[in-house]
């Protein structure tokens, strides 16, 4: 059965207490309570991007710092616009628009859900007025300059407009329209302008309205963003002239309007690709663009957006113009992914976007990238108590954006990207002083993730590696084994006309490789197939607990105790591929390679959702619901063939000192809450009591016993290896009740 948990706080105190009554009677559990904390399965903090990857729809700024919202209910702050951090928005719904006035901040989103906060750290709803999708807010003052009344306005689908005088108390205003609305802005002390679909303007003068005719705009496109000096209105576009869909060379527009907000112009912007040599990429002097956000600084407007047209790569575009009317495009290395949204504040323009981008300038030509190397799809993860290395399959959207195939961290928080690294390993395993991985035929080391060298040792192509009871492994196709003391001098151990192994792992005393085949040894060298091969593919093995459980890409959870008869347990209810497993502090946990779902098992049999879905990738470079969805298949090099999907999809979960991190697409790592290291289900055969402990890799402990739990008996001490340990005591029949506990070995 699963075994119940409790966090422990990152200390390795009195934490998980069993006792069994009786000789072979019932076995029961004893915890001591830990109450008000969650469960550390259920609750993922993003590692990297920092300070988190989804997408950002919105931002602005007030009260002396930038406050940007997305998807997933994402809200993070920052006085500087460098340096971010999460905040609680208690929504899980995408947030699209936030503004500031007069000491309140207020954030809309999807459902007609409305936020408010005094802080921008801790935020309230306010009880729905509608349920339609609100895209964007602003902010500005009705009445006199010695008693104004504060007021948000914001609007979003099918003509939505809402509005607060006190951000508290909202109430419906009639626009006048049926279209979709995308962007408001605040016209000093005289109105909002608001823009939408099929070149909707609309005024909205202290809840009483004017449409402007789109005849007088000029155009029938579609209107994402406005902004404003406070004398002129500025609209921003995509498809304005209504040819760009049809034609390779149309041209994009930007409106600009008088003081009145009545009377329209437009700058035509050329395309800037040629039929004939010097040719122009696609996404400079763009052929087509999107604007999705504008704002006015001290350095004039600034306009962002992403290229669009039929590209799957859609990099940042970046307009500026002093005066509203003359524009520059600049160079798309300021950003790897779409801008959806721009501010200004303190003398900064931030811009936010696809995958968590954030963009800074402080001139509006000048740009810098906050998370910059953040391309790669990570395959495969490993730690031991110093040091955190995970490697990556690249990606390569552009030549301009080198992607990273290795990220390094000391804390497994903060992450670094190593100058050089080998490109491609497919899988990664550590001992307390050396990272072996491999990729294709070859075999990597390194002690540090930054200085690696490369070992040819075999002729078929290495799947999977693994450090096992003081000894590495490396396996692949053609029954191919080989074996380490050190990771940098092998021995050939295959097995010969076999079919492929993908994972290996130690524990009962024996060594298990698995894949479409399986096989087993005593002392990893003399090597034994299986009679007869397991139901499904094995692509993943975790040993804890006396068992081996192995993942496999066709959605089934599988379990052994020798490593030879396999049986399935599970079947993945999403019906997607498992692609990893792995086992701590007493828990398996298997990742859903597509969705990111998590499972959890005490006992590798019964198995159960955690009650926490990691945040999907899949999104469409626009910031506006027009989604480009594709397939990007990633090389795992498992099973030689390309599993999952891209984007949207997690490949690789491993164990970290009492935490599990998991990884995947776009280079993101998710940490869990720290486990409590736990010691299994005592069991009793022949009057022999046996039970496992599992303690956090090189962390010094003792296994007490008891029979009162108020005298405590060291029967056990050790530093972990990170493998699960076996203890077993004779009993007899007269034994009376006996408790255990981990704690502390200092």
């Amino acid at each position: 059965m699963n075994e119940p948990r409790r966090q422990s706080c990152g200390l390795l105190l009195p934490l998980t207490v069993l006792t069994f009554l009786g000789r072979v009677s019932r076995i029961c559990f004893l915890l001591i309570a830990m109450e008000g904390l969650a469960d550390p399965l259920n609750n993922w903090a993003w590692r990297f991007p920092h300070p988190q990857g989804n997408i950002l729809e919105g931002v602005t700024y007030g009260a002396g710092q930038f406050i940007a919202v997305g998807d997933n209910g994402t809200i993070i702050t920052s006085t500087d616009g460098f340096h971010w951090s999460n905040q609680v928005s208690g929504t899980s719904v995408c947030l699209r628009g936030v503004a500031y006035t007069n000491g309140e901040y207020a954030a809309v989103g999807d459902n007609g859900v409305i936020l408010i906060s005094t802080n921008g750290g801790n935020w309230s709803q306010v009880p729905a007025i509608t349920t339609n999708r609100l895209r964007a807010i602003s902010s500005g003052f009705f009445g006199t300059q010695s008693a104004p009344v504060m007021q948000f306005l914001a609007a979003g689908d099918s003509g939505t407009v809402v509005a607060s005088d006190n951000g508290t108390n909202w109430y419906q205003v009639s626009s006048g329209t049926s279209n979709n609305l995308y962007g408001v802005t605040w016209r000093y002390a005289t109105y909002y302008t608001v823009v939408g679909t099929d070149g909707t303007v609309l005024k909205i003068n202290n809840a009483h309205i004017r449409q402007i005719a789109s005849t007088n705009v000029g155009t029938t496109g579609n209107l994402y963003a406005v902004a404003t000096d406070g004398n002129l209105a500025y609209v921003a576009g995509g498809d304005l002239n209504g040819t760009l869909f049809t034609s390779s060379f149309g041209t994009n527009e930007i409106l600009y309007s008088d003081v009145s907000g009545y009377v329209w112009g437009n700058i035509d912007w050329l395309n800037g690709v040629g039929e004939s040599p010097p040719y122009q990429t696609l996404w400079y002097l763009s052929e087509y663009f999107i604007i999705t956000g504008m704002t006015c600084g001290a350095a004039g407007f600034v306009a962002v957006g992403y290229t669009g047209y039929d590209l799957e790569y859609h990099p940042a575009v970046v307009l500026t113009a002093p005066d509203g009317v003359t524009w520059t495009e600049l160079p798309s290395s300021i950003c790897e992914d779409g801008l959806n949204a721009v501010a200004y504040g303190n003398g900064m323009y931030v811009g936010v976007g696809d995958f968590g981008s954030i963009a800074v300038s402080t001139n509006a030509t000048n740009w810098t990238e906050v998370l910059p190397d953040r391309r790669g799809f990570i395959v495969a993860m490993a730690c031991n108590s110093n040091l955190c290395i995970v490697t990556a399959a690249n990606i390569y959207y552009s030549w301009r954006y080198p992607d990273f195939s290795v990220l390094v961290s000391t804390n497994a928080s903060d992450w670094v990207v190593p100058a050089y690294a080998p490109t491609s390993l497919s899988d990664l395993a550590c001992s307390s002083a050396i990272f072996v991985g491999v990729s294709g035929t070859a075999i990597c080391t390194t002690t540090n993730g930054y200085n690696w060298q490369t070992n040819s040792v075999t002729t078929n192509s290495l799947h999977g590696v693994k450090h096992a009871n003081g000894l590495f492994f490396a396996v692949g196709d053609n029954g191919a084994i080989y074996s380490s003391g050190d990771g940098l001098n092998w021995t050939n151990v295959s097995l010969t006309n076999a079919g492929s192994f993908y994972a290996m792992d130690y524990g009962n005393g024996v060594y298990v490789c698995a894949g479409n085949i399986a096989a087993t040894s005593l002392d990893g060298v003399a090597w034994s197939l299986a009679p007869s091969n397991s139901p499904e593919p094995i692509c993943k093995i975790a040993y804890g607990d006396g068992l081996f459980v192995g993942a496999s890409y066709s959605g089934v959870i599988l379990t052994s105790s020798n490593g030879l008869n396999w049986q399935v347990q599970y079947t993945n209810p999403n019906g997607e591929a498992f692609s990893g497993v792995a086992f701590c502090g007493g828990v398996f946990l298997a990742i859903s390679g597509k969705s990111g779902a998590t499972f959890e098992s005490g006992d590798g049999v019964i198995w159960q959702a955690t009650g926490s879905t990691l945040p999907s990738t899949q999104q469409g470079y626009d910031g506006y619901e027009s989604y480009y969805t594709y397939s990007r298949p990633m090389p795992l090099g498992l099973f030689g063939y390309y599993e999952p999907q891209f984007p949207g999809c997690y490949s690789s979960v491993c164990a970290c000192n009492g935490t599990f991190l998991i990884g995947g697409a776009e280079g993101m790592i998710f940490q869990s809450g720290i486990l409590p290291p736990l010691i299994s289900t005592p069991r009793i055969v022949s009057n022999l009591l046996s039970l496992y402990v599992n303690v956090w890799d090189g962390v010094s402990y003792r296994i007490q016993a008891s029979s009162n739990l108020l005298q405590w008996t060291d029967v056990y001490s050790s530093t972990s290896s990170g493998q699960p340990v076996l203890y077993t005591e004779t009993i007899s029949n007269a034994v009376p009740a006996r408790f255990f506990r981990v704690i502390s070995g200092n």
